[in-house]
């Protein structure tokens, strides 16, 4: 039952994280802010190899396809 909980609150709080950061590039601020469009990194220091995930997951194709390449 712990892990259960545990495993529901890591997925939840990755989803709460990659949330704000699509809309950030959904809205255009951070090309607004930063002049081009840029990938948001979202690293979970438990679990490192999730950042691959993440970054798909938070990010349009474009502004992370250099980061994913060394994938």
């Amino acid at each position: 039952m712990q892990d259960e909980r545990g495993a529901l609150l890591d997925t939840r709080f990755r989803e709460l994280c990659v949330e704000p950061a699509r809309l950030l590039h959904t809205e255009g601020d951070l090309v607004r802010a930063l002049g081009r469009p840029v990938p948001v990194l979202l690293y979970d220091m438990f679990a490192p190899e999730a950042m691959f995930t993440l970054a798909r997951a938070a990010n349009p194709p474009g502004p992370v396809a250099d980061f994913l390449a060394g994938d």
